[in-house]
């Protein structure tokens, strides 16, 4: 009975013995220990989350870096004056501004040497010398901007001459918003027009003038044909071809005013403007005459000129075409001796 006893007392402690082996094979086996490192993968889970936010940081650093790609777009641009717009301002010679005589010459000879469209544009006053013989020659469409400035011509000096039949010369601006003056100095006297439209030797040319230029104070005198503002004129018959008319003055409006041609030994005059050229005769119709020299009024005033021991105080023509369709002539005066056409002397024509 007693050894019965003992067994079963043995064979319980027995097994109580055992339960601590089988739990510490279950945990070589990993079943405990893998719920154990669950937490730890979980854990290693969050460090994988913050390395996000460290790639999502450095999108930005990538979106930074493009603006630095767009700020370089404008430097290029910046280049490109340095590379084609000043080089291409720098060939472009059609405007030239001037702002003494010097320059104002200079670009009469760059006109005179390569004919095209130009624009003068005054920068300053200019006074010239009473040696300057300024003259467009060429075939040249040219115009004179004042921008508020004058050009004053002194004591024995000339005015402006257009001497080419292809010849175009504007002074001021169509829209009438330009202001030149085109005058002598005070107490001088001059030897021509203040512009003249040259067609001896087949010349000639075509003279526009607009709203906002003058044409001043000219004292002139002379024994050629010579006139107080402007003078369309040649003193021989032009020896060309063509039929249509080779010196024109169109005035569009502007003023010509203050102005007194003295003749001398002559009774030809014009104190504002003087029309004076032989006709043509047409081939085809030897008997009709063809005047070459053409003064086209549409707008402006001629006012308080005077002719001096001639005729036509205001306009005078001869062997010419006035058509005035506009505008005012005022104030105008033929003095001295038997004078006629204070205001319009017309003569010789056909």
């Amino acid at each position: 009975m007693r050894k019965r006893f003992l067994a079963l007392l043995l064979a319980t402690v027995m097994v109580i013995s055992m339960i601590p082996m089988a739990f510490a094979a279950d945990a070589e086996s990993g079943v405990p220990g893998g719920q154990g490192e669950t937490p730890s993968s979980q854990s290693e889970t969050p460090t994988g989350q913050e390395e996000t936010p460290t790639g999502q940081e450095e999108i930005p650093t990538d979106q930074e870096e493009i603006p630095t790609d767009q700020e370089e777009i404008p430097t290029d641009q910046e280049e490109m004056p340095d590379e084609g717009g000043m080089e291409s301002l720098a060939n472009d010679d059609s405007t030239i501004s001037v702002g003494d005589a010097t320059t104002f010459m200079g670009a009469l000879d760059t006109i005179n040497g390569t004919a095209g469209t130009y624009t003068i544009t005054l920068t300053d006053n200019i006074t010239l010398e009473a040696t300057d013989d300024w003259k467009l020659t060429s075939a040249s469409n040219v115009t004179i901007l004042g921008n508020g400035h004058s050009i004053t011509i002194p004591d024995g000096g000339k005015g402006l001459t257009v001497n080419n039949q292809d010849a175009t010369l504007t002074l001021g601006s169509e829209d009438g918003q330009d202001t030149l003056i085109i005058q002598a100095a005070d107490g001088a006297t001059t030897t021509s027009a203040l512009v003249t439209i040259d067609a001896n030797n087949g010349a000639g040319g075509t003279l526009n003038m607009y709203d906002g230029v003058t044409l001043q104070n000219n004292n002139s005198q002379g024994t050629t044909s010579v006139a107080g503002g402007v003078a369309v004129i040649a003193r021989t018959k032009p020896d060309v071809d063509a039929d249509e008319s080779v010196a024109v003055f169109n005035m569009y409006g502007g003023e010509i005013c203050n102005n007194t041609y003295t003749a001398t030994g002559t009774t030809d005059c014009g104190g504002g403007v003087r029309v004076y050229g032989p006709y043509r005769p047409i081939t085809s119709y030897p008997e009709t005459k063809i005047h070459l020299f053409v003064f086209n009024m549409s707008g402006g005033t001629i006012s308080n000129n005077t002719a001096k021991n001639g005729n036509g105080g205001g306009v005078y023509v001869a062997w010419g075409t006035f058509n005035f369709t506009g505008g005012t002539i005022e104030g105008n005066l033929a003095t001295e001796g038997q004078r006629s056409g204070g205001g319009i002397n017309v003569t010789t024509v056909s």
